[in-house]
Order: C-alpha cells, then structure tokens, then sequence
C-alpha cells in the first residue's frame, strides 16, 4: 500500500496500520523498514498520525537465509528417499543415539511397519525380543565407538510377519567434516538358502550402501 493512502486510512479510522517499505539511501544501499503509523490524539477536527520507521534488513536478512536453508534441506530430503527407496536392499540410518531417522520402503514392507512407526526410535522400542535388540545395540556400538570402522561380515536375523529372515548386514558410520562420528548407515540383504550368499548381490549391495555414505 503506498505511504500516503496508509497516513490516510489511519487518519480515518484511527487504526494502527503496519507495513514492510523499501528504502534506499543515497549510498545507493536498500534497507528495508517496517513502518508502523499510528493515530495520535489531537485538537477535535484535526487528525494527527505517527509514522515510525524500523530497519529490520538484518533480520529480514537472516529469515530469508532460514528459509532458503529449510528449502535445501527438503530438497536433500526428498533426494535421499528417492536414493533409499531405488536401492533393492533393505535400508536405515541411525544417528549417535542409537534412534532410527530414516528407512527405506523395502524394509517398511519386508516388516509391516510403516515408515512413520520407525523414525525416532531405538532397537529397544522397536523389538519386543530384548536380545536380538541388545544384538543390535552391540553392533551399532561396535561401529559408531570402535574408531568409525565399516563392517560388511554381520549375520543377523530379522522377525517379520512371514518368518524370521537370515541377513547379511553391511554397516558403515556416517561422520561430520572433523571425522566425527554422528552416526551410521546400513544395508541388509537375505542370502540365499541361509548362510549361502550371491556374492553379485553381496556386491551391489556394498556399492550401494558405500555410494550412500559419499551422497550423505
């Protein structure tokens, strides 16, 4: 609303009216001001009005950087389901606390668990058997505090609603820019006849859950 149809329709109806304005110094600069112009109280007859000027480009300036970072990190959101839920295998990352952040479809439904029931939750919420899920617990220890080594050996089993399934797990940590720990990524896969694995699938898996680790 321009400046003067403000200064007006305060003068008129005596309520406060407020609005972002663009002001640029001789400088050639742009600041941005919230102007709020409020009705004071005057002689009967003559109308008076307040303008007061706030330069609020700083915070304006870090709200749009807030906004622009939540878009990015939906933009990497949605990247990173669609990476997860194009990879064959079953799929999780957990961060330091041992809580689950993010599965992929296939593992949803291999245990007939939505996607939403997994997220910010342990082993031990997750599993009613207490020592598959100190099993778990131990390994994703042994990755995230035992000096952020990978392991690609991990025999495990998995309850679902069709049977229990005999996995071979593959786990690597996920760590910051200082080669601090925040975390782990891993993959299952179910070998063939129990214990006898395709060494091709075993493989793939490995590229993929590795390629994951350079994405993240």
């Amino acid at each position: 609303m321009p400046v003067h149809l403000m200064l007006e329709r305060t003068a008129e109806t005596g309520i406060t009216e407020r609005q972002d304005i663009r002001i640029i110094k001789p400088d050639g600069a742009v600041h941005i001001c919230l102007m709020e112009v409020r009705s004071l109280e005057g002689e009967p007859g003559r109308e008076q009005v307040q303008a007061v000027l706030t330069d609020i480009t700083e915070r304006k300036r870090i709200e749009d950087e807030i906004r622009k970072t939540k878009d990015e990190i939906e933009i990497q959101k949605d990247f990173l389901e669609t990476i997860l839920n194009s990879i064959p295998a079953y799929v999780f990352l957990k961060d330091r606390e041992h809580r689950v952040t993010h599965i992929n479809e296939t593992l949803a439904k291999a245990t007939g668990r939505p996607k939403y029931e997994w997220i910010g939750k342990t082993v031990f919420e997750l599993f009613s058997d207490r020592a598959l899920a100190q099993k778990y617990y131990r390994d994703d220890e042994m990755i995230m505090a035992g000096g952020g080594q990978p392991r690609f050996d991990i025999i495990e089993t998995l309850p679902t609603p069709e049977g229990v399934q005999w996995l071979h797990t593959q786990k690597v940590p996920l760590k910051d820019e200082t080669g601090h720990v925040t975390g782990l990524v891993a993959s299952n896969i179910e070998p063939a006849h129990k214990l006898k694995i395709d060494q091709n699938k075993l493989q793939n898996c490995r590229s993929n859950i590795l390629n994951l680790v350079n994405v993240l």
